[in-house]
Parts: structure tokens; C-alpha cells; sequence
């Protein structure tokens, strides 16, 4: 049988027939590689597109809204000092940092319901609870921030928007 074999191998038409079918298996094996790739491809591109970017427009809308609400509140800091040294535009100033803040807020909120309604992967699930966590943190130093401006205590105010405002907004 070897011997047979052996003499078949040794015509040009068996050499170029056992070359092609040689290069045909590669081709076809390649083809199923790469198929499978491009399968897995689109598969990830999918999950992009349907998971991860809305996740992340959903995101920069909050922390949008939460600058915005530091900003604010800042703004309203600074209506409550100048009101105090005589100047009595701040008040019209304050009242519009307020009510500013106070939409951001519910934007903020807006957003929090829409990403909980979103499709999401595992692991965002619990980056999710970590963050929510650290914005009921955020949320209630602005509004003890708040109540000190209420109250005409700018320093201590300003103290914590200093001290606690800004790296509460940068946990995100």
C-alpha cells in the first residue's frame, strides 16, 4: 500500500492535486477563523451599540447635570456673600442660582431613571449601586451646603462647597 501511494506521489498531476487540496483545507480553514471573527465582531459591535454608548451618553448627562448643580450652588455662595456686603441684585441672582439648581437636580433625576431602565452589562450593576451611593453623598452635602446659605452662614458654606463640594462631584 505504501509503495502505491508512494508512486502516485511521484505523477506531476497527483503532486499538483494533492497541492490543491492541501491549499483548499488552509483556505477553507482560514475562512472559518476569520468567519468566526467577524461573527464575534459584530456581536461586540452590537453590544456597543446597544449597551455600552447609551450607557455612556446617559452618564455624561449626569455628570453634566452635576456640574451644573456644584456650579449653582456656587453661584448662589457667591449671591449670598454679595447680598451681605450691600449689593441688592444678588437676591434676583440667588433666586435664579436656586431654581437653576433645582432643575439640574430633576434633570439629574431624569437621567437616574432612564439609566436604570437601560440594558446594561453585569459588572455595571454594581458600579451602578457604588455610584448611587457616593450621589446620595454629593446630594446631601449640596444640600447642607444649601441650608447654611438659607441660614446667611456663607463662610461655613463656602468652607464645605470648598472642602466637600468639588470631590464629592469628582467620585463620579
Amino acid at each position: 500500500l505504501r509503495s502505491k501511494t508512494m508512486g502516485l506521489l511521484k505523477t506531476i498531476k497527483s503532486k499538483l492535486l494533492a497541492a490543491f487540496l492541501a491549499t483548499s483545507l488552509a483556505a477553507v480553514a482560514v475562512a472559518w477563523v476569520g468567519i468566526g471573527g467577524l461573527d464575534k465582531m459584530g456581536d461586540l459591535l452590537t453590544e456597543t451599540t446597544t449597551i455600552v454608548a447609551p450607557s455612556l451618553v446617559i452618564l455624561a448627562k449626569i455628570d453634566h447635570a452635576m456640574l451644573d448643580i456644584l456650579s449653582q450652588t456656587r453661584n448662589a455662595a457667591m449671591a449670598v456673600s454679595d447680598r451681605l456686603t450691600g449689593d441688592y441684585s444678588a437676591q434676583s441672582r440667588y433666586k435664579a442660582a436656586k431654581d437653576k439648581r433645582l432643575e439640574d437636580w430633576a434633570d439629574l433625576d431624569k437621567q437616574k431613571v432612564e439609566w436604570e431602565a437601560a440594558p446594561k452589562k453585569d459588572n455595571e450593576q454594581v458600579q451602578w449601586a457604588e455610584f448611587t451611593a457616593r450621589l446620595a453623598t454629593f446630594r446631601q452635602i449640596n444640600d447642607g451646603i444649601m441650608g447654611l446659605l438659607e441660614a446667611g452662614d456663607v463662610a461655613q458654606a463656602q468652607e464645605r462647597l470648598v472642602s466637600k463640594g468639588a470631590p464629592a462631584a469628582k467620585s463620579m
